[in-house]
């Protein structure tokens, strides 16, 4: 039987302690068995003369009072202690050797042997971690060290005759030792004389062992030893000690420095927080026989309740039976040891540990008294695959139990130390079996499934009682083969029977033990497996089962230690987001690395534990495994070689964003000539200033999905959606009396995301144009006006359609309702003015070149005027490529046709000021073959529509008068040759009309 009480056999280290706890008067110790010795005029200053030290023992005092200026005096009390944990070791080989009269700088860092050598000066530089370690620090006579701040592990640390440690001015140095640190005579420990700006705070020293103060030694810090501090003649320490034993040599004394203890910076040392283990616990079966040997199993605990071992470094203990036979051994976690006795009675066991690493913070575990009987006969549950002193083993639940053994044996009184049947054959046995929680809080106390054939009483809160049948071999050894139990758990069992031999008298023997019963596997399901995708922070069911090894649900399951690794698949940049798993109360934290977080707590119900309201925030691809750590304990992990877990990663599937959040901003139309535009002439948007629609991805509970971003973000529109005129509206503020028209391209810039996993996109709209369609009619009573309109983009544009129809991500604006689309308010800022483009009249003497000027007019309240800031208009027409025409129009009879000497006339450029150059279409004077001017007229006709030609767009008018504008309107001038021009001497000539 396995019984588990308190039981404390060491001192166990202090929890919570600070640094003014520890250091609380100028010498003090944490032991309960602490002590200082005042050789000859040695003191301590700066206490109230009581010292939290047990024994005081004062030397031959002849002088000063050893707490000056009063005889000290015990407080009855202890001290706080440091709790030491691990000593961190150097893995390094490197040594480091300073040779005499020379110098040298080193970063902090692992290394192995530092020597300083004779009057050498070593200077430790910063590094990033702060820390150093090493095998061993020696300064040489008159050596100097100077150690920048940080924590120094030093296994052994030497100060030679008249060296000096010196610290940085206003940093503080820890400093760990693993031996008893030497300090010779004359030497200092961040002295005052050479620094005065020297504090007793910038210095912890903290030995795992002892300290020695040499003749004349300062010390200015604080101090403590896990065993003694000796100061020799004439040291003197400024700050405090703290030892298990201290002496203090002649003329030797502490001043205590509790003004440094508020600004000593003790890092976690003065935490109090132990980083050793907890607390060991001790178990083994008893009666054992006396014809074989007990095993104590001890586990190291991390925890109170004994559920996680502890594996951060080896601890060394004893056990000790009642004949003083004393067993030692060093290990990590758990080991056994094994007790004999040859006769009937109560064995004895003392336990402890060796050492102050491997002491605990609370009592150990331990059965009552620490006593095991030994009995000459009895039965023995044990593990069938081991010795009878073995305990029950864990078991799969729904497995055969055949290696939970009954074993009826008795001393054979001889002398081959071998146990020999006491029951051969088919015997009926009683069987007890009862569910407890055994200290663990989750393994259930009541049973729900059957053992061994015995139903279940009652509710199964208590004790189940029955007899079973087994069958003994010749070497009195039974097993519950034809068994297995279908639920998890802590399981007392208990047997019973009577025992009858030729050498024994009838006795009814009796053994008890508990096994624990392990499921096989978790399995993990979710309704977000599949193709298709759920949404971001929708609701969505998910399942785990505890099944045994025949797949049954088993009922008592309760997690222990339930671990997760919540994987994001993708996208898998190292600057996406992580998500949040919510089921129920437990929130699991994605990531990326592979390893298990946890513990989270979610709670099962009959072996299961279900949700239809799991929730995962973000958008992505994820993956979830579950791992019970520590159920019932490590065994679970050594029997069956992998702690329980879902067998594979479960897939959870492809989440998407529940809709878009859409902003706009304010766009501005730009002018498509200078200042303003024609009726009929397309124009778009001012650079930085068109339509843009910043979307960003929402999941269902209206949080940002940052991950629905670079390759994720799966909102495309096909180039015929971008370009289809159905896609846009457009509504004209303006009242102008012929239509607003809209033109699109079959792209549009979405190049706005820097790919920051930010769940934001802005789509730029830079492939709309609009034109104010110009008409005959809409010249009447015409003034020039500022346009104002607004746009609308249909939802379908904005709706990401990827994952189907029916998973459509769009804009909501009170999602679930549905999608929308966008619209740009009043949108404005160009003005429209009705323009024509006229050819003006021109004539003049045969003689001469002649120029027919092109002018851009403007209606302005029903009338024509010069546009006189049109200096963008292009006037690129040519005659050769059909743009103008000539015709005759000479009708007198000195007049001749002239047109066939011009074959070449155009103009290039754009107007400047509403006007073309002096340079577009100019006629040279006529003259014939032989030379002779020629006078005649022509009719020059624009001609609207011909290929490459672009004024006649917006800058044609109803010539004709016919009501519609086309290729009919054509703008004309006459030109003239043979006009008199008068006598060069006369000053004015003016035509009458």
């Amino acid at each position: 039987m396995r019984f588990i009480i308190l039981l404390l056999l060491f001192p166990v280290l202090a929890d919570a302690a600070q640094c003014t706890a520890v250091f609380g008067d100028p010498a003090s110790s944490y032991s309960p068995d602490g002590s200082i010795s005042f050789k000859k005029d040695a003191f301590v200053r700066g206490s109230d003369g009581v010292l939290d030290i047990s024994d005081i023992n004062i030397q031959n005092q002849n002088g000063t009072p050893t707490c000056s200026p009063v005889q000290c005096s015990s407080s009855g009390q202890t001290a706080e202690s440091i709790g030491l944990s691990a000593f961190q070791f150097t893995s390094s080989d490197n040594d480091i050797s300073v040779s005499n009269d020379s110098s040298q700088m080193l970063t902090q860092g692992d290394y192995k042997d530092v020597v300083v050598g004779n009057r050498a000066d070593l200077v430790f530089t910063s590094s990033t971690s702060g820390v150093t370690k090493l095998e061993k620090l020696e300064l040489k006579t008159d050596a100097n060290v100077f150690l920048a701040g940080g924590v120094y592990w030093i296994k052994q640390l030497i100060v030679g005759n008249r060296a000096f440690i010196r610290i940085n001015s206003n940093e503080s140095v820890i400093i760990y030792t693993s031996d008893t640190v030497d300090i010779k005579n004359d030497a200092f420990l961040n002295p005052t004389f050479t620094n005065p700006a020297s504090t007793a705070d910038q210095l912890l020293l903290i030995s795992y062992d002892s300290v020695e103060i040499g003749v004349r030694s300062i010390v200015n810090g604080f101090i403590y030893a896990a065993e003694s501090i000796d100061m020799k003649t004439d040291a003197i320490v400024y700050g405090a000690i703290n030892a298990e034993e201290i002496e203090l040599g002649t003329r030797a004394f502490v001043e205590y420095r509790a003004d440094a203890l508020d600004n000593l910076d003790g890092g976690s040392a003065c935490s109090g927080s132990q980083q050793g283990p907890n607390r060991y616990r001790i178990t083994f079966n008893s009666p054992a026989l006396t014809c074989d040997a007990a095993e104590i199993d001890i586990l190291v605990c991390a925890d109170d309740s004994c559920n996680t071992p502890f594996t951060d470094y080896p601890v060394s203990v004893s056990v000790t039976n009642g004949n003083g036979d004393r067993q030692n051994k060093t290990f990590t976690s758990q080991t056994s040891f094994t007790i004999a006795r040859k006769t009937e009675g109560l064995e004895a066991i003392a336990f402890a540990t060796d050492n102050v690493q491997s002491a605990p913070l609370n009592p150990t575990l331990c059965e009552g008294n620490c006593s095991i009987e030994f009995v000459n006969a009895g039965l023995v549950l044990f593990d069938s695959n081991s010795g009878f002193s073995s305990p029950l083993p864990d078991q799969k639940a729904e497995v055969s139990l055949s290696r939970l053994g009954i074993a009826a044996l008795r001393d054979p009184g001889d002398e081959s130390g071998v146990c020999a049947a006491a029951l051969e054959g088919t015997r009926t046995l009683d069987l007890s079996y009862n569910c407890i929680d055994g200290a663990t809080g989750y393994s259930s106390d009541i049973c729900r499934v059957p053992f061994a054939g015995i139903p279940v009483n009652g509710d199964g809160s208590g004790v189940s009682t029955g007899q079973i049948s087994v069958t003994f071999n010749n070497e009195g050894i039974a097993q519950l083969s034809d068994y297995s139990y279908a639920d998890a758990g802590r399981v007392f069992l208990s047997v019973s029977g009577q025992i009858t031999g030729a050498d024994l008298s009838p006795t009814v023997a009796s053994d008890s033990d508990n096994f624990d019963s392990i499921p096989n596997r978790l399995v993990l399901q979710s309704s977000s497996t599949g193709t298709s995708p759920t949404r971001a922070a929708a609701s969505f069911e998910v399942t785990v089962q505890a099944l045994g090894a025949q797949n049954g649900v088993l009922p008592g399951y309760q997690p222990a230690s339930l671990h997760y690794k919540f994987t994001r698949i993708s996208p898998d940049s190292n600057i996406a987001s992580e998500a949040e798993l919510t089921l129920e109360n437990a929130v699991l934290t994605s990531s990326t690395t592979g390893t298990f977080s946890g513990p989270v707590s979610i709670d099962f119900d009959s072996g299961v534990f279900n949700t239809d309201a799991a929730k995962l925030n973000e958008s992505g691809e994820y993956s979830l495994e579950l791992q019970d750590q520590n159920y019932l304990g490590s065994d679970a992990i050594n029997t069956f070689g992998s702690r329980l877990n879902t067998e594979q990663p479960t897939d959870l599937g492809r989440f998407i964003p529940a809709y878009f959040e859409a902003s706009i901003n304010s766009p501005r139309t730009a002018d498509a000539c200078t200042s303003f535009t024609y009726i009929g002439q397309a124009f778009g948007f001012n650079m930085g200033a068109e339509p843009i629609v910043t979307l960003v991805a929402m999941n269902a509970e209206g949080e940002i999905t940052n991950n629905y971003d670079s390759a994720h973000w799966t909102l495309n529109p096909s180039a015929s959606l971008i370009s289809n005129n159905t896609s846009y509206s457009v509504t004209d503020n303006t009242g102008y009396t012929a239509a607003l028209l809209l033109e699109t391209a079959s792209t549009f810039l979405s190049a706005q995301n820097p790919q920051d996993y930010d769940g934001t996109q802005e789509l730029v709209f830079n492939n709309v144009l609009a034109t104010y369609t110009k008409t005959a009619a809409s010249a009447a009573g015409f003034s020039p006006f500022n346009s104002n309109f607004n746009l609308t983009i249909a939802a379908a544009v904005f709706t990401d359609a990827t994952f189907g129809s029916g998973n459509a991500i769009c804009v909501q604006s009170n999602y679930p309702d549905g999608c929308e689309s966008i619209e740009f308010p009043d949108i404005g800022d160009t003005q429209q003015r009705y323009g024509r483009l006229n050819l003006m009249d021109t004539y003049g003497p045969e003689t001469r070149s002649l120029r027919v000027p092109i002018v851009a007019e403007h209606l302005v309240n029903g009338l024509w005027a010069t546009n006189t800031v049109d200096s963008c208009t292009p006037i690129d027409i040519q005659q050769t490529a059909g743009q103008m025409s000539l015709t005759n129009a000479s009708t007198e009879s000195y007049e001749t046709d002239i047109t066939s000497l011009y074959s070449t006339i155009q103009s290039n450029g754009v107007l400047s000021l509403g006007i073309s150059d002096t340079s577009d279409l100019v006629f040279s004077a006529p003259v014939d073959v032989a030379g002779n001017s020629l006078k005649g007229r022509m009719r020059l006709t624009l001609e609207p529509g011909v290929s490459d030609e672009t004024w006649s767009e917006f800058l044609n008018v109803d010539w004709n008068l016919d009501g519609v504008i086309n290729t009919n309107d054509k703008p004309s001038a006459e030109v003239s040759f043979g006009q008199f021009r008068g006598n060069d001497r006369l000053l004015n000539w003016r035509e009458l009309r």
